[in-house]
């Protein structure tokens, strides 16, 4: 489990009484094996999901960022005529070619994310998700974060938006909680203002070490390699803004012994929430439009009602012939 705890943006308002949901829309199926405890909550890998640029677009994004520094620094000392400024140019350009170095690292080998949105039954979600009907399932987003850093004391740090954003570390593991970034200049806004998620530091600290450190130097790296595929996880393109995405991303050596191929497609589970007790972070569940919605509804009451599972169940209000 994690042993260190950080938001990389600001911490939501917890002045409502009633805990946020987050909404995963899924298969019937899926929905009735976690009822019964037959499945938990998994992670699936990054490149089986249905964004074609799917965190090639976030490297991209801090490539650019890092290239327009080492620019601007440069020009700097340039203007100037002077020797004052060229350690920060000489720094800038280090910065942009380890990053680049990182970047190229980064091959999201080890990236697996499970997703949520903030909108409940929405028309383009059910079309995207449940194209031959399905459910949409409301999360109890604080205490599946309690559950998944359970033990790990959070720390803020100040950043752009007011989404609760964490980050777990180890040495095997890196966990994060957060939503989904949109705009393209996100980073680069974000990295204006803040250590993002001790990057700044790390690239110091590889900028002064000398000849003698390589282990250090591997050991940072490594690290600066797995924070920005963390990064890239919650960087997505504009034109998926309107799903509001949540997600939970897991990247490290720990995962591979724990992957699992189903349909195709390979995921991890994701600890603290297992088939035990995933049923105690459901609240309430929508059905599709599609299909016969009526039915559907009643098979999933009936089945609550057998498993004496407490959950509100409600038909989609979405005016969709979906059949």
């Amino acid at each position: 489990m994690p042993t260190k705890l950080q938001s990389f943006l600001s911490p939501v308002s917890t002045e409502e009484k009633e805990e946020k949901l987050i909404w995963h829309y899924t298969s019937m199926q899926v929905l009735l094996d976690m009822l019964e405890g037959k499945t938990g909550l998994y992670a699936t890998h990054i490149r089986f999901l249905n964004d074609k640029v799917e965190f090639k677009y976030g490297l991209e994004q801090l490539r650019k960022i890092y290239t327009k520094i080492a620019r601007e620094k440069r020009k700097q000392y340039i203007d100037e005529k002077t020797l004052v400024n060229h350690g920060s140019s000489t720094d800038a350009e280090h910065d942009r070619c380890l990053i680049n170095d990182s970047c190229k690292q980064s091959a999201c080998d080890d990236l697996f994310v499970t997703c949520f949105s903030n909108r409940k039954d929405d028309l383009s979600m059910w079309r995207s998700y449940t194209p031959v009907g399905g459910v949409c399932i409301g999360f109890r987003q604080e205490s599946l974060i309690n559950n998944i850093f359970k033990g790990v004391a959070p720390e803020v740090i100040s950043g752009l938006d007011d989404e609760i954003n964490y980050l777990g570390l180890d040495d095997d593991l890196i966990t994060a909680f957060g939503k989904c970034q949109y705009n393209p200049d996100w980073l680069a806004n974000t990295t204006d203002k803040t250590d993002l998620f001790g990057i700044k530091t790390l690239l110091d600290r590889i900028n002064h070490y000398g000849e003698a450190d390589e282990l250090a130097i591997e050991h940072d790296m490594d690290e600066l390699r797995r924070k920005l595929t963390v990064l890239c996880a919650f960087t997505k393109h504009p034109s998926f803004a309107a799903e509001d995405e949540i997600r939970i991303a897991l990247t490290g050596n720990e995962l591979y012994p724990k992957i699992e191929i189903v349909g195709g497609k390979p995921r991890v589970p994701i600890t603290g929430v297992e088939k035990d007790n995933i049923g105690k972070f459901i609240t309430n569940v929508v059905i599709s439009p599609h299909g016969d919605s009526e039915r559907n509804l009643t098979l999933v009451k009936l089945y609550a009602k057998k498993l004496g599972v407490l959950i509100n169940v409600e038909p989609s209000l979405c005016p969709y012939n979906g059949r």
